[in-house]
């Protein structure tokens, strides 16, 4: 889980929780009445404050607010204001029924111009080593480079495909990226490295050792290779 603080003076301020996956969502939430929508996929019309929505990321965030602005004129179609912890996004209802989401990102969320606030928390990019961390992070989640660029350095303007790979090479090779992708694996790693120590592979070995009939080949090979990951000659 992630913690989200919106600062005080907002109706909203306090410190909402951001559930990285629908599994985690599931085993920390005890009502079993609370409805989970996915973000573009299930019918925005079914939202209501309370509800939690998975964004394109597969972030879990709450709803805080559903706001209806009707047009004077029915055929203009409505748009809806909901309200998350880091902005309001405007879905826009069109009279020929088709809808219109803008991009959701729960983890780090653009103020494009589908946040009708333009205040999502990610317009204060903060220091460029913060940027480049933000951007570390996406890369990490599964965001796709290109969108995990734009989304942390906030690119609006149209640059080719070919510009942008440019900018993420140079970045992937950033001593801070480096770093914040070091510190994000090291989980990962040191488990890694505890299930495939070498004490461990030598205990299995000696394991299959005393199960393999003495004197044969494969005894022979298991007794060889556990001298070899002891450091000693064979």
């Amino acid at each position: 889980m992630r913690e989200y603080t919106v600062r005080e003076g907002s109706m909203y301020s306090g410190i909402h929780t951001i559930f990285e996956n629908e599994a985690e969502f599931r085993s920390n939430t005890l009502n079993s009445d609370i409805k989970l929508h996915r973000w573009t996929v299930d019918d925005f019309r079914d939202y209501q404050i309370g509800d939690y929505v998975q964004a394109e990321d597969g972030y879990i965030t709450q709803i805080l607010d559903v706001k209806e602005m009707k047009s004077k004129k029915e055929r203009k179609g409505r748009t809806v204001f909901i309200r998350f912890p880091m902005g309001t996004f405007a879905v826009y209802e069109k009279a020929d029924g088709s809808i219109h989401y803008p991009r959701f990102y729960a983890q780090f969320t653009q103020g494009d111009k589908g946040s009708a606030s333009g205040r999502s928390r990610c317009n204060f990019t903060g220091s460029k080593d913060e940027t480049k961390r933000r951007f570390a992070n996406l890369i990490y989640d599964g965001i796709d480079s290109r969108t995990a660029y734009r989304l942390a350095f906030g690119y609006k303007r149209i640059i080719t495909n070919s510009q942008i790979d440019r900018k993420i090479t140079d970045m992937m090779k950033d001593e801070v990226v480096i770093q914040e992708l070091k510190r994000l694996s090291k989980p990962v790693r040191d488990k890694y490295n505890e299930l495939f120590s070498a004490d461990r592979i030598v205990k299995q070995l000696e394991l299959l050792l005393d199960n393999s009939r003495k004197g044969s080949a494969a005894h022979r090979e298991n007794l060889k290779l556990i001298l070899r990951l002891r450091g000693l000659e064979v």
